[in-house]
């Protein structure tokens, strides 16, 4: 025990002796290039707890090569230990933040999730994708002619980052692009850039794709009859099928008056539903009828190129018909007009006959193959959409029995109709008299759209090709349309 205790009593004696005491292995340890300390009295030499921690009494002085006496003890160094502040640069102080980056922020309205990252390019439409004025192009173009000019002579605010930021770990600091000009702005409004949805598509109106699938069902899936334009007369022994849609009034059976719904726009009226019984008459009063007239003289006006150079313009046509009606077996019929005959109704033979010439000008098996009924309560009239086969006949009415006028809708009907064609569409507003009026007002006023049927099956066909030049929703939506502006534009009965 008393050997152990003279051992840490020496050794103890050793550390705080002077500087020369110690071994020279001591000297290896202190970098040639540090600055010694001034030598300490072995015996005056203090206690950690008593070392002054000024820098003027112990710091390294520069330039200053240690010696054999010049040694600093370990308890002289370490505590005390403060190179030079003047000898390397100042530290930088870490910037604070008073917020996270948005990439860390919280979005409470979106339940956690991070909040999206504007897009400082807007969204290019669809139409100015594959055009000339697609600003995505016009940045791919621009960038390449820049590039070159941007790396030989760097802006000053690229060249400021370089110098500040850490250098890169591999060759010389390479200088940034200036950025490319921004493209041309596209036209905008006071809303700025827009598009018509969160797609950048514009959704289908319901109604006109009701309309579209009927037609594509009815008109471009048929291959028994032929498609003809609008206006056309059936010729020969084949059928031709008609497109035409009428302004009047669905009828409520139950209260035979026009039919109340509780809605406030209009709307397709399901028949197979068995709460409604409803029936359509294609009427109108006089004074609509006159107010007709004149809002479609105006538009054919209007669209005169002495008007209005951007228009196509409308013709338009008087006739003066008179219409018979005689009644036909169905054996007589071809099958393609048999299979679709109304059970309810005999089957009839219209001639039609030119009132000033005497002129026969048609003689037509007309059959209805289906019909859509629109009510509108915004307007004063409702509408309906029909599909019709209609077929030349060409056997003798002389042996075929007269329809009995005393029926209704039956007899001679003396037509004074004026026809109004625009692209593929016609309209026809007809005064209907009898041949013996009871009454001298014994009149029926008719408004009729006609849509050509051979243009919605050739649009159609290019739909169900996949042609993307097929042009199909925007004629069913013109013949829509058309049907629309036709029944606002008729006042109120008076």
């Amino acid at each position: 025990m008393t050997s152990t205790s003279e051992r840490r009593f020496a050794a103890q004696s050793s550390r705080t002796g002077d500087g020369a005491t110690r071994e020279n292995s001591a000297a290896s340890v202190m970098n040639l290039s540090q600055s010694p300390v001034a030598p300490v009295d072995a015996h005056t030499a203090p206690t950690t707890s008593q070392i002054n921690s000024s820098p003027s009494s112990q710091s390294f002085k520069p330039n200053e090569f240690l010696t054999g006496d010049a040694f600093p003890t370990k308890m002289d160094v370490a505590p005390d230990f403060r190179p030079d502040s003047s000898d390397r640069p100042a530290k930088r102080r870490r910037r604070r933040y008073v917020e996270p980056p948005i990439f860390a922020q919280r979005s409470v309205r979106t339940k956690g999730r991070c909040p999206m990252i504007p897009n400082p390019h807007p969204p290019i439409p669809k139409h100015l994708r594959d055009s000339a004025q697609n600003p995505f192009e016009a940045r791919r173009q621009s960038t390449p002619s820049q590039a070159p000019a941007a790396a030989i002579v760097p802006s000053t605010a690229a060249t400021a980052v370089t110098k500040s930021g850490p250098p890169p770990v591999n060759g010389p600091p390479v200088a940034r692009s200036t950025p490319a000009p921004a493209a041309p702005a596209l036209p905008a409004g006071s809303l700025g850039p827009w598009e018509p949805s969160i797609t950048g598509f514009i959704p289908h109106e319901e109604i006109t794709k009701l309309v579209c699938d009927f037609l594509f069902q009815h008109v471009v899936l048929r291959n028994d009859a032929t498609a003809a334009p609008a206006g056309t007369a059936a010729a020969g022994l084949g059928a031709i099928i008609e497109v035409e849609a009428k302004l009047g009034h669905i009828i409520d059976m139950d209260r035979g008056e026009r039919l109340s719904l509780p809605i406030l726009t209009e709307s397709v009226i399901n028949k197979e539903n068995p709460r409604f019984r409803t029936a359509f008459e294609s009427s109108m009063t006089l004074s609509q009828h006159r107010a007709m007239n004149n809002f479609l003289n105006e538009a054919v006006k209007a669209s005169m190129p002495q008007t209005n150079q951007g228009r196509i313009p409308l013709s338009y046509a008087h006739k003066k018909e008179r219409d018979t009606f005689y009644e036909i077996s169905p054996s007589e019929l071809p099958p393609v007009i048999r299979q679709n005959l109304n059970p309810r109704h005999k089957p009839k033979v219209r001639v039609t006959v030119d009132q000033r010439t005497g002129e026969v000008l048609a003689k037509i098996v007309k059959c209805r193959i289906a019909d859509m009924d629109v009510h509108s309560p915004r307007t004063s009239v409702d509408w309906r959409v029909s599909v019709n086969l209609e077929m030349s006949y060409e056997g003798d009415v002389s042996h075929l029995p007269m329809v009995d006028s005393r029926g209704g809708r039956g007899g001679d009907r003396n037509k004074d109709r004026m026809s109004y064609r625009h692209l593929a569409y016609q309209i026809d507003l007809t005064q209907v008299a009898k041949s013996e009026p009871s009454s001298k007002g014994d009149f029926e006023h008719e408004l009729e759209i006609e849509a050509s049927a051979a243009e919605i099956r050739r649009q159609g066909q290019l739909a169900m090709a996949g042609d993307p030049q097929n042009q199909y929703e925007d004629l069913v939506k013109g013949f829509v349309d058309n049907i629309r502006l036709l029944a606002r534009a008729v006042p109120p009965p008076s």
